[in-house]
């Protein structure tokens, strides 16, 4: 283990010592053999990942490759350890190569599919949408704008990296797991700031065209989407969640029809909400930045983003069991431009026109008979308004042709046909879509440039000062030129002056950005003073330029003012409107070109099955020249048959008379040769049993013989067992018989032993008697004495004791004790004998057991022998 730490350590040496193959085959097998080295190598990993510094690239490459081994791969290790601490930095680098993103990727993504019991995975799936909605810096926050203009470029690309890199992660997630990924989706989408980045998101994942559409239509995130675009008031939210619905759309109908026409009723209230929403306001000034709606009937209408989408002139409240949070207002209050529900329209009434002419006609109606909840607290009466509906759907009613699936379905049957978007794809339905709206068909088809009245001052006019005008009736042309040019100077950090301000746009924010920016920065830089126009309708330059501003902003006054934040705010929107309408263009013009590819296709087809279809009519002419020439051969043929055949006839008839008499004499023979060959069979099987039995005859006689040789030698030695086992036998009633008198001895001496332990105890029981009396002679002896003396002494006559000494005790005591030693002597001598007796026994069971163990000797060694 020690070695296959140092070789680890030796990859990130300067310069490594082992090729990185040869580690990673290293550790694999290590671990391959015994997986209990598992928590060795991680805690070397985790001494790597505590002293390397990881200052160059290839330290990142090499610990990602360790990392993303599969003997290591452990998604709750990579949760619980390696995302703090390598996969993080790895996201952030900015210079590391392609692969180790990929593999940094993967890890997350491995640990994003775990098992959806385990709480480690559920937690790390909010932890990584957690850190998409707030770490990574936002297009859509102002605060993380003017964050982003403080940095330097460094920590700007750090941070966009790390932006475009969860993204990465969560789009792989929902590609590999659609269901939890709309499941954890979800959970976030039900906070209201975080639903427009989100939908940013959404809008990414359904441009993939091998995305589960299926799931991510079953799924609650659908439904809140439907929801989102129902009831809340963001403009922002809802023109990009109409992309992605629009989107979806052809995708839905070619994967999951069914779960598509349950969907509908919820897509043609949005279709009303878009259409007929109170959120229209007139305005006497020309659209934000340039940028108009595609509905000519409400290019003087500006769109509050604040102010919220609302049905029938009020605000509606949402209902409380939806336990729904709305979202207001993605920006700060600005006035933009209104959501184009043209793409949306089309789709819808492409694909189902006859509802689709239903809703519009009677939309209440529509959704009251299909008992569609409302989400309001109020019914469908009280938030649609027929007449509204019907008006502003007239316009786009017009720019439409008559879709033929009216034709060939009805309301009913157009739901219920689940089969016509089987043999198309996604990228036909939207061709198909598209073509049926004729005034953007048209449009569409290059025009010619007009040609301007004075050619010399059209050369001199300056393209860079050029201002896009979009209330003359042609169409706005745009000068790439001019973009491009614009965008360089806008990037090269010069000092600018801007002429031409937007109508919407203060020019106070610009002239003190202006300004503010010539003071801050050093004269080394240059000076690129001219006069350019900023280009409208790109993403990029104006991110740049809300950057710019909140930059400078920042720098001279600490706090931005409200024309600042309200001029981030529009740039922001913009920017966000703009891309979501880029995604948009360039899906339509992928789904275009796989269509037009196709028909590339079916036309190749038809040219050669063209030019097949002229090869074939030249081959049939000559057919036809060579078929005359073969019916007149055949003619001749026809006679010289019929010539043949009757000759043919004739000898046939005799063939036939032969070929009978022949297959008689083959039937006899055959009968003949099949009696022979049974006879030859039954002869054959004869003889082939005798020769077994014979075998089996001589097999049995040779096992006889050679048994009587084996078994010769066995019978000797029985008849000697037989003499051994006699006299064993009788060696063994002898040895019985001593058995047993040792045992009625040995029954004597148990009694003898009993009576002698009684004596013993009657002897100490007549010793403590003795004892006693020997006391209480000793005591009526000094009575006596004292009485003795005091007879001797002179004086009055004593009377003599009541009680005199009992001296008639003191002569039985001792002759009890003269015979009681008599008895103890005669116990002590018949003690004495029996223990002789025992003796003498004892020697005679020795003698026996010798004798028994030398005739047991005898009889193992002649087992042995045998």
């Amino acid at each position: 283990m020690d070695e296959l730490a140092d070789d680890i350590f030796a990859l990130f040496a300067e310069p490594p010592s082992f090729a990185l193959s040869t580690v990673l085959s290293r550790v694999a097998d290590v671990l391959r053999e015994d997986p209990t080295f598992l928590p060795a190598v991680e805690d070397v990993v985790q001494d790597v990942h505590r002293v390397v510094r990881f200052d160059v690239p290839a330290h990142h490459h090499n610990f990602i490759a360790l990392l993303a081994l599969p003997e290591m791969h452990h998604p709750e290790k990579v949760v619980s350890t390696w995302t703090e601490l390598a996969l993080q930095a790895v996201l952030k680098h900015t210079r590391l190569d392609s692969q180790t993103l990929q593999a940094a990727k993967e890890l997350a993504v491995g640990a994003l599919a775990g098992p959806d019991d385990a709480l480690y995975v559920s937690e790390y799936r909010k932890r990584v949408f957690q850190l998409y909605l707030l770490d990574a810096p936002s297009d859509t926050s102002g605060p993380d704008a003017v964050d982003s203009a403080a940095m330097d470029e460094a920590e700007k690309e750090s941070k966009k990296v790390w932006k475009e890199n969860l993204g990465d992660i969560l789009i792989a997630f929902a590609m590999r797991n659609p269901n939890q990924f709309c499941r954890s989706a979800n959970v976030a989408f039900g906070y209201s700031q975080s639903r427009l980045e989100l939908l940013n998101l959404f809008r990414r994942l359904v441009m993939y065209d091998d995305f589960d559409f299926a799931a991510f239509a079953s799924s609650e995130l659908l439904t809140s989407i439907l929801l989102s675009l129902t009831v809340d008031n963001s403009t922002s939210c809802f023109t990009v969640g109409l992309t992605i619905i629009v989107v979806m759309l052809p995708h839905l109908a070619v994967k999951s029809h069914e779960l598509l026409v349950n969907r509908l009723p919820s897509l043609l209230a949005i279709l009303a909400r878009a259409l007929c929403s109170n959120g229209l306001q007139r305005s006497d000034d020309a659209p934000v930045a340039g940028i108009a709606s595609d509905d000519e009937e409400t290019d003087n209408y500006s769109w509050s983003d604040s102010a919220g989408i609302q049905f029938k002139g009020k605000a509606l409240a949402v209902d409380l069991e939806l336990h729904w949070e709305r979202l207001e207002a993605s920006f700060v209050p600005i006035s933009s431009r209104l959501p184009s529900a043209d793409h949306y329209f089309t789709f819808l009434y492409g694909m189902y026109p006859c509802n689709t002419v239903e809703f519009l006609r009677r939309p209440t109606k529509y959704m009251q008979d299909r008992q569609i909840p409302c989400p309001f607290v109020v019914g469908w009466q009280e938030v649609l308004e027929d007449s509204q509906i019907r008006a502003r759907a007239l316009t786009l009613a017009r720019r439409h042709a008559l879709s033929p699936w009216a034709l060939s379905h009805d309301i009913v049957t157009e739901l219920s046909d689940h089969k016509r978007w089987s043999d198309m794809s996604a990228s036909d339905i939207i061709s198909q879509t598209t073509a049926l709206d004729v005034v953007r068909s048209s449009s569409a088809a290059p025009a010619s440039r007009p040609v301007p009245a004075d050619p010399e001052k059209a050369e001199e006019e300056d393209p860079a000062s050029a201002v896009i005008d979009l209330t003359t009736p042609h169409r706005p042309r745009i000068s790439v030129r001019n973009m491009m040019a614009a965008t360089m100077v806008l990037k090269s950090s010069a000092d600018i002056e801007i002429t031409d301000y937007p109508l919407h746009w203060p020019a106070e924010i610009f002239a003190a950005t202006a300004s503010a920016r010539r003071a801050s920065r050093s004269a080394s830089v240059g000076s690129y003073a001219r006069s350019v126009s900023i280009p409208e309708g790109v993403a990029d330059e104006t991110a740049s330029i809300s950057a710019s501003i909140a930059g400078t902003s920042s720098d001279t006054s600490g706090d931005l003012p409200a024309r600042a934040l309200q001029a981030v705010a529009i740039l922001q929107r913009e920017a966000l409107l703009l891309r979501n309408e880029l995604n948009y263009q360039l899906w339509l013009k992928r789904g275009l070109l796989h269509n037009i590819a196709r028909l590339q296709r079916e036309r190749n087809v038809t040219i050669r099955g063209e030019l097949e279809r002229q090869n074939l009519r030249d081959k049939r002419k000559e057919f036809q020249a060579q078929n005359e020439e073969l019916q007149a051969q055949l003619k001749k043929e026809k006679q010289n048959l019929a010539l043949v055949q009757k000759n043919f006839m004739e000898e046939a008839n005799l063939h036939l008379s032969k070929r009978k008499e022949l297959r008689d004499s083959k039937k006899a023979w055959e009968k003949e040769t099949a009696s022979l060959r049974q006879e030859n069979k039954e002869h054959v099987a004869r003889l082939k049993a005798q020769s077994d039995q014979l075998d089996v005859t001589a097999t049995k006689l040779f096992m006889l013989e050679t048994q009587i040789k084996e078994t010769a030698s066995k019978v000797e030695r029985l008849e000697d067992y037989e003499k051994r086992i006699e006299q064993h036998t009788q060696m063994q009633k002898l040895w019985d018989a001593d058995v047993q008198r040792y045992k009625e001895q040995k029954e004597q001496i148990e009694i003898m032993v009993s009576n002698y332990g009684k004596m013993q105890e009657q002897l100490a029981s007549l010793q403590a008697a003795n004892n006693s009396l020997m006391e209480e002679r000793s005591q009526q002896q000094n009575k006596i004495i004292a009485l003795e003396r005091e007879l001797a002494t002179p004086g009055p006559s004593r009377t003599q004791p009541q009680n005199p000494p009992r001296q008639s005790m003191i002569p039985n005591t001792a002759q009890q004790l003269r015979d009681l030693a008599r008895d103890l002597a005669e116990a002590k001598a018949a003690y004495t004998k029996q223990r002789a007796d025992n003796a003498a026994l004892r020697e005679q069971l020795e003698e026996m057991e010798s004798i028994r163990e030398l005739t047991r000797a005898k009889s193992s060694a002649s087992l042995s022998l045998r």
